[in-house]
């Protein structure tokens, strides 16, 4: 049977701006990013339940299986998304503003991230388009190709924005699931699950994330990933909900502590802008061509709680600023 079709907006939002701008974006964008992925503290494999919690009389008996979370609540449409997305950057309020980011990452609350969230403003959205109950794509339109703003579902039931994409130049929404996302899904969560760094690093998005920066940082990242963390308390090591297009994938692994959603996006040095510095347009030797991005936890038992001072530390690379990028 099929996939269903994704659900597709063409709501416009006014606006362009010169090539030149995304070079700054596509800096902006990394060194926004690099610094938080990972960078939340993983949860323990055993979460205790706090005193102060009554009892649920309506809970079943507990049983040797405990129970999975399942995906977030879905609270939104795509096409409402947009619109949502468009009044808070038009507020130029950086509080509002970040609000837009995914809630299990309050460290991306700084002054840099709005920032380049406010390169958005004023982009015409040429497509929208949902992919299952776990994520969307908007591809905002720029003089010479595509920006693409990735959004996860997260357990408010509403659409944040993981992240934006200046990289790849053609516009995705309206294409089908790329079918090499299926093999980065299934090999790239066994990887997570046994903390295999060497395998991984092929099944890595090298630009942002999880697999940005030198190897070794990356092993030290797929050491502490959330997959493995929660994995140990129960559920298993495989890839459900697998929806997306060409340029990106959303799948979850389900655990009792939390629905974690992963992102994996398409990764290509065509179609650059020559702008781009050589270390931020080349890919290290041996990169994938799709890979996987980020793992979220979208429906966690418990809030997340943002580490103290998070807020207030800069991420790797803070010193590329509209200026200094060109």
């Amino acid at each position: 049977m099929p996939p269903p079709e994704p659900a597709i907006s063409t709501a416009p939002a006014p606006g362009r701006r010169r090539r030149s701008r995304f070079a700054c974006l596509a800096l902006l964008a990394v060194s926004a990013f690099v610094g938080a992925c990972g960078s939340e503290e993983e949860p323990t494999a055993k979460q205790p339940t706090s005193a102060s919690q009554e009892p649920d009389a309506d809970k079943p008996p507990a049983t040797d299986e405990p129970s999975l979370m399942g995906t977030p609540p879905v609270e939104e449409s795509i096409d409402e998304a947009v619109d949502r997305i468009d009044d808070v950057l038009r507020s130029g309020d950086c509080e509002k503003i970040n609000e837009l980011n995914p809630l299990g990452r309050p460290q991306l609350a700084t002054e840099q991230r709005c920032e380049v969230l406010k390169r958005l403003e004023g982009l015409e959205v040429a497509k929208a388009a949902e992919y299952g109950k776990l994520g969307a794509v908007i591809n905002y339109e720029r003089g010479l190709g595509t920006v693409s703003a990735v959004l996860v579902r997260d357990s408010d039931g509403l659409l944040h924005l993981a992240f934006i994409d200046p990289f790849i130049a053609e516009p995705s929404v309206g294409s089908e699931l790329a079918k090499e996302f299926e093999r980065v899904a299934e090999q790239g969560t066994k990887a997570l699950a046994e903390r295999e760094c060497e395998p991984f690093l092929e099944l890595a998005f090298r630009r942002f994330g999880l697999g940005a920066g030198e190897d070794g940082e990356v092993c030290d990242r797929v050491e502490t990933n959330v997959v493995a963390a929660l994995l140990e308390a129960g559920g298993e090591a495989k890839p459900v909900d697998l929806e997306g297009n060409s340029a990106y994938a959303f799948f979850g692994v389900d655990t009792p502590s939390s629905y974690i959603t992963v992102i994996a996006a398409r990764q290509t040095e065509e179609g650059l802008s020559e702008e781009l510095p050589k270390e931020i347009a080349e890919l290290p030797e041996g990169a994938g061509e799709y890979g996987i991005a980020d793992a979220l936890r979208t429906n966690p038992r418990q809030p997340i709680e943002a580490p103290a001072g998070a807020a207030e530390e800069a991420p790797p690379g803070s010193a590329h600023t509209p200026d200094s990028a060109g």
